[in-house]
């Protein structure tokens, strides 16, 4: 058995050691990017100064191109490379409800730490709590029994490549942003004006 399936194994072990740890992997591995989307319409709408504002406004932009070109490599390789999910493989009963289909890489690593990557591109306090985050789901995941442990490592690194690409291309991502903040308040200053 390779270290990967070792892994895997070991941790499916603790399963019912603890009941409030299992429940809170449980949270982190179902809910863990529903609270990722309550972070980045936190983000949107605070800072009181403009500079924060834009700021936090291009670093929630950035965390989504790169959270979503994550998603889009992931369904490429998925189409390449078809793994078994351990909990099919190894013939474990994993904590979640889960469909059978790719393991590799993980969607919920990639897309998080995508949105780290994306975010640390603009704000390095926001990025690096995305990113704790994430690392926090990927342990997560594998916890609960629906990834192997080289499926969430390879998310996370498609997730920081695509932060990087990000930054790499920075003079066609930026004009981009700032076209999608510049529609986004004129819809409000239309809103404002309407209820005035």
């Amino acid at each position: 058995m390779s270290w990967d399936s070792n892994l895997y194994m070991t941790l499916e072990h603790w399963h019912g050691k603890s009941a409030l740890f299992d429940t809170l992997m449980i949270h982190i591995a179902n809910d863990g990017l529903y609270l990722y989307a309550i972070f980045l319409l936190i983000i949107w709408f605070i800072g009181r100064q403009t500079d924060n504002r834009q700021r936090f406004r291009e670093a929630a932009l950035s965390a989504v191109i790169a959270g979503v070109i994550g998603l889009i490599i992931n369904i490429i390789i998925s189409h390449i490379w078809f793994r078994t999910r351990p909990f099919v493989a190894l013939h474990t009963t994993p904590l979640i409800h889960h469909a059978a289909d790719a393991s590799f890489p993980s969607d919920h690593t990639t897309g998080s730490m995508g949105l780290a990557a994306g975010a640390f591109v603009y704000d390095r306090k926001i990025g690096v709590f995305f990113g704790v985050f994430s690392l926090l789901i990927g342990f997560a995941r594998v916890y609960v029994g629906v990834h192997y442990p080289t499926d969430v490592l390879a998310g996370w690194v498609i997730g920081i490549l695509c932060g990087y690409a990000v930054l790499a291309n920075q003079r066609y991502v930026k004009p981009f942003i700032l076209t999608l903040i510049n529609i986004w308040e004129q819809i409000e200053r239309r809103i404002r004006h309407s209820g005035a």
